[in-house]
């Protein structure tokens, strides 16, 4: 365990008081709770709410902005928290659990890639619960490495790093993760990757994004091109009473003439028909230069 500072220690032993308590809340209650907790915590997230107001501005324009962005704001704070909860209610789940309350679509595509031998990229944003949908594919169709942000809080990353394990989701740390996928690509075995993040100068490349350009990662383009990898757009609903996991048509990088652009227009177009399910709190726009500052 890395070395903290007695001010981090406390600050981390604070955190995860806030976190247990929320996990009681969820044992309690479940995720029938959610609703209550973003109203109490959301006249703290001010800054927040600029940067979904700002993000809805850049994709829709600004009439849409400011007609729906309080009600997209609290469904972005909502889906935070189901997320969350998704991986605290892990620890206690099994394979019949999470089969009840999933389906899937063109899973048999899937199926047969597996059975054929392929090594497989499953790639989708942070849109519905995407935790779910990593703990369903793992689970029920092949256990997959996952790339996840490391927290600074290691006592937090510690305990939901296990829970997602439970479910056989393999996590790697963001940091020098690419060295853990080759091999497990390499093996033919599957990853997951959430692609939408932003990224700094120098780590990923512009392309348009809702009209303008932001920095995206090409590494699955990149692992797809190097090691015969199929690429799996992949996307989760709430169908009523269960999800529904679909996945987009297999295809190979070396195939599409801009892989990267092309996954990006299958996000945005996931995004358009339901952007009530994307993380909008975001910079994801960061790149352009004091975009958010106003």
């Amino acid at each position: 365990m890395q070395e903290i500072s007695f001010k981090q220690k406390l600050s981390f032993k604070f955190e995860s008081y806030i976190f247990y308590l929320y996990e009681t809340i969820i044992d309690i209650f479940d995720e029938k709770a959610i609703k209550y907790i973003r109203f109490l915590i959301s006249p703290f997230l001010r800054n927040y709410k600029k940067v979904v107001k700002k993000n809805l501005e850049i994709a829709f324009g600004i009439e849409y902005s400011n007609k729906n962005w309080k009600n997209i704001f609290n469904s972005c704070v909502e889906n935070l928290l189901l997320n969350i909860a998704t991986v605290i209610k892990n620890k206690n789940k099994n394979r019949d659990d999470i089969n009840n309350f999933v389906e899937f679509e063109n899973r048999e595509t899937i199926d047969n890639l597996i059975k054929n031998g392929e090594s497989i990229i499953f790639t989708s944003g942070h849109f519905g619960n995407w935790e779910f949908m990593a703990s369903a594919i793992s689970s029920l169709i092949t256990p997959s490495y996952a790339i996840v942000e490391k927290l600074k809080n290691i006592y937090l990353d510690e305990v939901l790093n296990k829970n997602r394990q439970n479910v056989g989701v393999k996590t790697v740390a963001m940091k020098g993760a690419i060295k853990t996928i080759v091999s497990a690509i390499k093996r033919k075995e599957a990853v997951m990757m959430l692609t939408d993040q932003s990224l700094n100068r120098g780590y990923g490349i512009e392309k348009p994004f809702f009209g303008l350009t932001a920095i995206h990662s090409e590494t699955p383009s990149f692992l797809s091109r190097k090691y015969g990898s199929y690429i799996v757009p992949t996307y989760i609903f709430n169908n009523q009473n269960k999800y529904k996991i679909v996945f987009k048509e297999p295809f190979k990088a070396e195939n599409i003439i801009d892989p990267l652009q092309y996954e990006l227009n299958i996000l945005e177009d996931e995004i358009r028909k339901s952007p009530e399910s994307w993380l909008w709190c975001h910079r994801r726009w960061k790149n352009n230069k004091n975009i958010y500052n106003n």
